[in-house]
């Protein structure tokens, strides 16, 4: 009922939460927990909880939605969430759930109102014919960042390919964090072909976070480009790599890109930075050699 008084201020809102009255919802943990320290964020979370009435806890209740990635697994995200010296939120007052994937219905239901009816039917026209764009579209947030970009690779005179798709869905993942990269956006994307083709080495599109931050701590001293971020904090340079750029949680604590034709893309990416050299060509999928045709054919036009 918050939204049908004109009494609303933060006072309010706080009261009426303690009370039980109201359920309040903070909104991308992550978006600020990126830029603090440690103490700073256990700090941070503290005054988010301060909402919550130290003395009893009962009916109350918050939301925090974050990014899984954010935390390098689960025990780390739990320990943060769970273990603050001011409160106790234990396990009866404490539960982290994933949004599963859209089904179609849904889908089609979020672009019905986002689209007019014009683009609305391409968009849903293309989303039948192509299982990747379909794929990518049943995970919540890529479907909101796909619905401004359809429309526009649509209307254009050029025709539809899969990497030009990707190309401009990547752009604008990595522009929406802008304010989060310590890693240049134009090196992140140099940085995500060696990712794919370390993966590619593994036999695997799956690596635990040690081995990730393992990898990137030698490929940052190895490589000659960025030596540039040596001086800077490790564990930054590691958070950043997981929590912007395409890159997921799986389970415990395995990473591997968001959807499997990212790292098909960034792999199509390396081989043909790498051509000449790169020999070991009978495990790539078609895809990849998809993706590898459109950008030599874009090359050539």
């Amino acid at each position: 009922q918050l939204s049908d008084t004109k009494d609303v201020s933060p006072e309010k809102i706080i009261k009426d939460s303690k009370q039980g009255k109201a359920i309040v919802v903070f909104d991308g943990l992550d978006e600020k927990l990126v830029h603090y320290d440690k103490d700073m964020k256990s700090q941070f979370l503290r005054t988010l909880l301060y909402i919550l009435n130290q003395s009893s806890q009962e009916n109350q209740k918050i939301v925090l939605t974050c990014r899984t990635h954010y935390f390098e697994n689960l025990k780390s995200q739990n320990s943060f969430l769970r273990d603050n010296s001011r409160f106790d939120l234990g396990d009866d007052s404490y539960r982290a759930m994933e949004i599963l994937p859209f089904s179609l219905e849904q889908i089609t239901e979020y672009l019905d109102k986002k689209l007019d009816t014009k683009d609305f039917n391409s968009v849903i026209n293309l989303i039948n014919k192509d299982d990747n764009i379909k794929t990518i579209a049943q995970k919540p947030l890529m479907l909101k960042y796909l619905s401004p970009i359809l429309p526009k690779l649509i209307s254009s005179k050029s025709k539809i390919t899969s990497s030009k798709f990707y190309e401009a869905l990547i752009d604008d993942s990595l522009n929406r964090d802008n304010e989060k990269h310590t890693i240049s956006k134009r090196h992140k994307k140099q940085l995500l072909k060696e990712v794919a083709y370390m993966l590619y080495n593994e036999h695997s599109q799956r690596i635990s976070i040690d081995k990730l931050n393992d990898w990137l701590n030698n490929y940052i001293y190895d490589n000659k480009l960025f030596r540039q971020y040596q001086d800077k904090d490790m564990y930054l340079l590691e958070q950043d790599l997981r929590n912007s750029s395409l890159l997921v949680r799986y389970g415990e604590d395995n990473f591997g890109f968001s959807h499997s034709s990212f790292y098909e893309y960034f792999l199509s990416d390396y081989i043909i930075d790498n051509f000449s050299s790169f020999q070991d060509t009978k495990r790539i999928s078609q895809l990849t050699k998809e993706f590898i045709v459109d950008k030599v054919k874009t090359i050539d036009e």
